[in-house]
Protein backbone atom coordinates (compact mmCIF):
# COMPACT_ATOMS: atom_id res chain seq x y z
CA UNK A 1 0.00 0.00 0.00
CA UNK A 2 1.50 3.29 -0.78
CA UNK A 3 -0.40 4.60 2.41
CA UNK A 4 3.03 2.69 3.83
CA UNK A 5 5.11 4.76 2.54
CA UNK A 6 3.99 7.83 4.74
CA UNK A 7 0.75 9.51 6.00
CA UNK A 8 -0.17 13.39 6.47
CA UNK A 9 -0.96 14.31 9.92
CA UNK A 10 -3.80 17.36 9.69
CA UNK A 11 -5.78 19.50 11.99
CA UNK A 12 -8.68 20.80 9.77
CA UNK A 13 -11.09 23.87 11.46
CA UNK A 14 -14.63 22.24 9.46
CA UNK A 15 -17.04 20.42 10.81
CA UNK A 16 -17.25 16.15 10.11
CA UNK A 17 -19.23 15.88 7.98
CA UNK A 18 -17.80 18.40 5.50
CA UNK A 19 -14.78 16.40 5.43
CA UNK A 20 -16.19 13.33 4.84
CA UNK A 21 -18.54 14.41 2.11
CA UNK A 22 -15.54 15.78 0.81
CA UNK A 23 -13.34 12.40 1.03
CA UNK A 24 -15.67 10.40 -0.43
CA UNK A 25 -16.42 12.88 -3.93
CA UNK A 26 -12.76 12.78 -4.07
CA UNK A 27 -11.35 9.70 -3.14
CA UNK A 28 -9.57 10.96 -0.50
CA UNK A 29 -7.89 7.99 2.18
CA UNK A 30 -8.86 9.04 5.70
CA UNK A 31 -7.04 7.46 8.73
CA UNK A 32 -7.89 8.09 12.67
CA UNK A 33 -10.46 10.28 12.04
CA UNK A 34 -10.91 12.68 15.38
CA UNK A 35 -12.82 15.86 16.13
CA UNK A 36 -11.79 17.95 18.85
CA UNK A 37 -13.24 21.46 19.86
CA UNK A 38 -14.69 21.95 16.28
CA UNK A 39 -11.10 21.16 14.92
CA UNK A 40 -10.68 17.38 12.41
CA UNK A 41 -7.84 15.48 13.42
CA UNK A 42 -7.11 13.16 10.40
CA UNK A 43 -4.30 11.19 8.64
CA UNK A 44 -4.25 11.35 5.06
CA UNK A 45 -1.47 9.10 2.58
CA UNK A 46 1.33 11.32 1.43
CA UNK A 47 0.48 10.88 -2.45
CA UNK A 48 -2.35 12.50 -1.36
CA UNK A 49 -0.86 15.37 -0.13
CA UNK A 50 -1.84 18.10 -3.06
CA UNK A 51 -5.48 17.24 -3.41
CA UNK A 52 -6.05 17.42 0.44
CA UNK A 53 -4.48 20.77 0.43
CA UNK A 54 -6.97 21.67 -2.42
CA UNK A 55 -9.98 20.57 -1.10
CA UNK A 56 -8.99 21.96 2.93
CA UNK A 57 -6.82 25.20 2.05
CA UNK A 58 -7.22 26.12 5.47
CA UNK A 59 -6.01 22.72 7.33
CA UNK A 60 -2.47 22.99 8.33
CA UNK A 61 0.21 20.07 8.10
CA UNK A 62 1.30 18.92 11.60
CA UNK A 63 3.79 16.16 10.22
CA UNK A 64 4.58 13.22 8.13
CA UNK A 65 5.29 10.40 9.73
CA UNK A 66 6.06 6.60 8.30
CA UNK A 67 9.29 5.98 6.06
CA UNK A 68 8.89 9.28 3.94
CA UNK A 69 8.44 11.65 7.18
CA UNK A 70 11.88 10.04 8.58
CA UNK A 71 13.49 10.72 5.32
CA UNK A 72 12.38 14.63 4.97
CA UNK A 73 12.96 15.22 8.64
CA UNK A 74 16.62 14.13 8.29
CA UNK A 75 16.95 15.98 4.99
CA UNK A 76 15.99 19.33 6.60
CA UNK A 77 19.66 19.34 8.67
CA UNK A 78 22.77 20.14 6.80
CA UNK A 79 24.56 17.63 8.87
CA UNK A 80 22.48 14.98 7.68
CA UNK A 81 22.42 15.97 4.40
CA UNK A 82 26.73 16.35 4.17
CA UNK A 83 26.50 12.74 5.88
CA UNK A 84 24.74 11.13 3.11
CA UNK A 85 26.86 12.68 0.37
CA UNK A 86 29.98 11.90 2.27
CA UNK A 87 28.39 8.00 2.44
CA UNK A 88 27.65 8.22 -1.27
CA UNK A 89 30.86 9.41 -2.55
CA UNK A 90 33.28 6.62 -0.08
CA UNK A 91 30.85 4.02 -1.46
CA UNK A 92 31.43 5.57 -5.37
CA UNK A 93 34.84 5.44 -4.99
CA UNK A 94 35.27 2.09 -2.53
CA UNK A 95 33.55 0.39 -5.40
CA UNK A 96 35.98 1.36 -8.20
CA UNK A 97 38.52 -0.95 -6.14
CA UNK A 98 39.34 -4.48 -6.43
CA UNK A 99 40.48 -5.87 -3.06
CA UNK A 100 40.22 -9.63 -3.08
CA UNK A 101 41.48 -11.95 -5.83
CA UNK A 102 40.60 -15.28 -6.02
CA UNK A 103 42.57 -17.69 -8.18
CA UNK A 104 40.80 -21.11 -9.22
CA UNK A 105 42.16 -23.85 -11.79
CA UNK A 106 43.99 -26.59 -11.68
CA UNK A 107 47.40 -25.96 -11.69
CA UNK A 108 49.29 -24.47 -8.61
CA UNK A 109 52.29 -23.37 -10.91
CA UNK A 110 50.28 -21.41 -13.19
CA UNK A 111 48.20 -20.38 -10.13
CA UNK A 112 51.19 -18.60 -9.16
CA UNK A 113 51.96 -17.05 -12.67
CA UNK A 114 48.66 -15.49 -13.15
CA UNK A 115 49.25 -14.29 -9.34
CA UNK A 116 52.74 -12.75 -10.41
CA UNK A 117 51.32 -11.61 -13.79
CA UNK A 118 49.01 -9.48 -11.56
CA UNK A 119 51.47 -7.90 -9.52
CA UNK A 120 53.74 -7.42 -12.75
CA UNK A 121 51.40 -5.90 -14.66
CA UNK A 122 49.19 -4.08 -12.04
CA UNK A 123 51.17 -3.37 -8.86
CA UNK A 124 49.76 -4.62 -5.15
CA UNK A 125 45.97 -4.35 -4.38
CA UNK A 126 43.86 -3.28 -4.09
CA UNK A 127 43.84 -2.54 -8.11
CA UNK A 128 41.49 0.40 -9.22
CA UNK A 129 38.85 0.05 -12.02
CA UNK A 130 40.33 -3.33 -12.92
CA UNK A 131 37.65 -4.80 -15.46
CA UNK A 132 37.40 -8.69 -16.00
CA UNK A 133 38.00 -7.98 -19.63
CA UNK A 134 41.36 -6.53 -19.20
CA UNK A 135 42.70 -9.28 -17.02
CA UNK A 136 41.33 -11.62 -20.03
CA UNK A 137 42.97 -10.16 -22.27
CA UNK A 138 46.41 -9.84 -20.82
CA UNK A 139 46.38 -13.81 -19.13
CA UNK A 140 45.63 -14.88 -22.93
CA UNK A 141 48.44 -12.87 -24.64
CA UNK A 142 50.60 -13.67 -21.93
CA UNK A 143 49.82 -17.38 -21.27
CA UNK A 144 48.61 -18.71 -24.46
CA UNK A 145 50.70 -21.75 -24.39
CA UNK A 146 49.84 -22.55 -20.68
CA UNK A 147 46.43 -22.28 -20.20
CA UNK A 148 43.51 -23.64 -22.40
CA UNK A 149 40.95 -21.99 -20.83
CA UNK A 150 40.49 -18.57 -18.92
CA UNK A 151 37.68 -16.40 -17.34
CA UNK A 152 37.92 -13.52 -14.97
CA UNK A 153 34.77 -12.50 -13.68
CA UNK A 154 34.07 -9.55 -10.96
CA UNK A 155 31.84 -8.99 -8.71
CA UNK A 156 31.69 -5.85 -6.59
CA UNK A 157 34.96 -5.91 -5.15
CA UNK A 158 36.52 -9.13 -5.47
CA UNK A 159 37.60 -10.86 -8.82
CA UNK A 160 37.66 -14.44 -9.44
CA UNK A 161 39.88 -15.42 -12.14
CA UNK A 162 39.24 -19.24 -13.48
CA UNK A 163 41.42 -21.72 -15.72
CA UNK A 164 42.39 -24.76 -17.33
CA UNK A 165 45.84 -25.59 -18.17
CA UNK A 166 46.75 -27.28 -21.55
CA UNK A 167 50.05 -29.50 -22.11
CA UNK A 168 52.92 -28.15 -23.93
CA UNK A 169 54.19 -28.97 -27.43
CA UNK A 170 57.40 -30.03 -28.14
CA UNK A 171 59.30 -27.64 -31.06
CA UNK A 172 58.28 -28.57 -34.30
CA UNK A 173 60.74 -30.49 -36.24
CA UNK A 174 61.41 -31.24 -39.85
CA UNK A 175 60.93 -35.21 -40.24
CA UNK A 176 60.02 -37.61 -43.65
CA UNK A 177 56.72 -38.66 -42.03
CA UNK A 178 53.64 -38.86 -43.04
CA UNK A 179 51.22 -36.65 -40.70
CA UNK A 180 48.55 -39.34 -39.69
CA UNK A 181 45.17 -38.64 -38.19
CA UNK A 182 45.57 -39.22 -34.20
CA UNK A 183 41.19 -39.22 -34.02
CA UNK A 184 38.43 -38.59 -35.88
CA UNK A 185 37.58 -34.97 -36.58
CA UNK A 186 36.57 -32.52 -39.40
CA UNK A 187 39.47 -30.69 -40.83
CA UNK A 188 39.42 -26.94 -39.54
CA UNK A 189 42.90 -25.53 -40.35
CA UNK A 190 46.31 -26.37 -41.20
CA UNK A 191 49.62 -24.76 -40.02
CA UNK A 192 52.47 -26.39 -42.68
CA UNK A 193 55.68 -25.57 -43.80
CA UNK A 194 56.46 -28.51 -45.76
CA UNK A 195 54.28 -31.49 -46.96
CA UNK A 196 51.56 -32.56 -49.49
CA UNK A 197 48.48 -31.37 -48.34
CA UNK A 198 45.79 -34.78 -48.99
CA UNK A 199 42.91 -33.14 -46.71
CA UNK A 200 41.27 -29.69 -47.42
CA UNK A 201 38.91 -27.97 -45.20
CA UNK A 202 35.66 -29.55 -43.81
CA UNK A 203 36.75 -33.23 -44.89
CA UNK A 204 35.92 -35.94 -42.65
CA UNK A 205 38.66 -37.67 -41.42
CA UNK A 206 38.54 -40.62 -39.55
CA UNK A 207 41.53 -41.80 -37.04
CA UNK A 208 44.66 -43.35 -39.19
CA UNK A 209 43.97 -41.40 -42.31
CA UNK A 210 46.91 -39.75 -44.04
CA UNK A 211 46.70 -35.48 -43.43
CA UNK A 212 49.82 -35.05 -44.84
CA UNK A 213 51.80 -36.93 -47.21
CA UNK A 214 55.63 -37.03 -47.26
CA UNK A 215 55.51 -37.86 -51.32
CA UNK A 216 54.15 -36.58 -54.19
CA UNK A 217 53.99 -37.07 -58.62
CA UNK A 218 56.15 -34.67 -60.35
CA UNK A 219 54.87 -33.45 -64.04
CA UNK A 220 56.60 -36.98 -65.36
CA UNK A 221 54.65 -38.52 -62.73
CA UNK A 222 57.14 -39.65 -60.81
CA UNK A 223 56.68 -39.97 -57.46
CA UNK A 224 59.20 -37.80 -55.57
CA UNK A 225 59.97 -37.91 -51.42
CA UNK A 226 59.40 -34.56 -49.48
CA UNK A 227 60.25 -33.46 -45.75
CA UNK A 228 57.26 -32.82 -43.81
CA UNK A 229 56.47 -29.80 -41.13
CA UNK A 230 53.90 -28.54 -39.54
CA UNK A 231 50.03 -29.66 -38.00
CA UNK A 232 46.75 -29.72 -38.96
CA UNK A 233 43.70 -28.44 -36.65
CA UNK A 234 40.14 -30.65 -36.68
CA UNK A 235 36.96 -29.70 -34.75
CA UNK A 236 36.62 -33.13 -32.68
CA UNK A 237 33.40 -33.74 -30.22
CA UNK A 238 34.00 -35.17 -26.85
CA UNK A 239 31.41 -36.16 -23.82
CA UNK A 240 32.63 -36.06 -20.50
CA UNK A 241 31.21 -37.43 -17.46
CA UNK A 242 32.11 -36.30 -13.94
CA UNK A 243 30.46 -36.54 -10.47
CA UNK A 244 31.30 -35.70 -7.25
CA UNK A 245 29.53 -36.91 -3.32
CA UNK A 246 27.10 -34.15 -2.21
CA UNK A 247 28.44 -32.03 0.88
CA UNK A 248 25.94 -29.66 1.36
CA UNK A 249 27.51 -26.55 -0.73
CA UNK A 250 25.61 -24.31 -2.41
CA UNK A 251 24.50 -25.97 -5.78
CA UNK A 252 26.26 -22.93 -7.75
CA UNK A 253 29.81 -23.88 -6.02
CA UNK A 254 28.90 -27.60 -6.82
CA UNK A 255 27.67 -26.70 -10.05
CA UNK A 256 31.72 -24.70 -10.77
CA UNK A 257 33.22 -27.47 -8.92
CA UNK A 258 32.32 -30.11 -11.41
CA UNK A 259 32.30 -27.63 -14.65
CA UNK A 260 36.25 -26.99 -13.82
CA UNK A 261 37.13 -30.52 -13.60
CA UNK A 262 35.24 -31.75 -16.77
CA UNK A 263 37.23 -28.59 -18.72
CA UNK A 264 40.20 -30.17 -16.75
CA UNK A 265 39.49 -33.54 -18.31
CA UNK A 266 38.58 -32.48 -21.58
CA UNK A 267 41.68 -30.67 -22.18
CA UNK A 268 44.35 -32.59 -20.02
CA UNK A 269 45.66 -33.50 -23.50
CA UNK A 270 45.77 -30.57 -24.84
CA UNK A 271 48.57 -29.08 -27.42
CA UNK A 272 49.40 -25.91 -28.32
CA UNK A 273 46.86 -23.74 -29.59
CA UNK A 274 43.92 -26.30 -28.99
CA UNK A 275 40.88 -25.03 -27.55
CA UNK A 276 37.45 -25.31 -26.52
CA UNK A 277 35.20 -24.33 -29.12
CA UNK A 278 31.66 -25.27 -27.20
CA UNK A 279 30.19 -26.32 -24.33
CA UNK A 280 26.93 -28.06 -24.22
CA UNK A 281 25.93 -29.17 -20.99
CA UNK A 282 23.08 -32.14 -21.01
CA UNK A 283 22.52 -33.07 -17.58
CA UNK A 284 23.23 -31.60 -13.95
CA UNK A 285 21.56 -33.85 -10.89
CA UNK A 286 22.02 -35.16 -7.88
CA UNK A 287 20.95 -38.21 -6.80
CA UNK A 288 21.68 -40.50 -3.80
CA UNK A 289 23.67 -38.12 -2.51
CA UNK A 290 26.04 -38.57 -5.72
CA UNK A 291 25.68 -35.04 -8.23
CA UNK A 292 26.48 -35.93 -11.96
CA UNK A 293 27.45 -33.88 -14.86
CA UNK A 294 27.68 -34.41 -18.69
CA UNK A 295 28.64 -32.25 -20.77
CA UNK A 296 29.27 -32.37 -24.69
CA UNK A 297 32.12 -30.53 -25.92
CA UNK A 298 33.70 -29.15 -29.58
CA UNK A 299 37.39 -28.91 -29.54
CA UNK A 300 39.78 -27.41 -32.04
CA UNK A 301 42.56 -29.24 -31.60
CA UNK A 302 45.68 -30.60 -33.42
CA UNK A 303 44.81 -34.17 -34.65
CA UNK A 304 47.85 -34.60 -36.66
CA UNK A 305 50.57 -34.59 -33.62
CA UNK A 306 50.92 -38.01 -30.88
CA UNK A 307 49.66 -36.30 -27.92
Amino acid sequence: MRSSIGVDHWHVPCTLQALLLTAQSRGLQLYAVKEDAGVIRVCVPLHQRNTFRQCFPQATLVHTSGVAGFVLRNLRLPSRILSLLVFVSIWLLLSQFVFTVEIVGDSTVNKETIDDLIEQHYGEGPFFALQEETVEAMLEEELASSLAWTEADRVGSHLTIRFTSRRSQETETIGDADLIAQRDGVIAGFDLSYGNKCVNINDVVKKGDVLVSSSMLDSLNREKHLLVKGRVFAYTWETVEVSCKSDGLPQPFQFFRLLLAARAQVSEDFLKDDRIERENILQFEENAGTIRMKIHYTVYRDISSPV
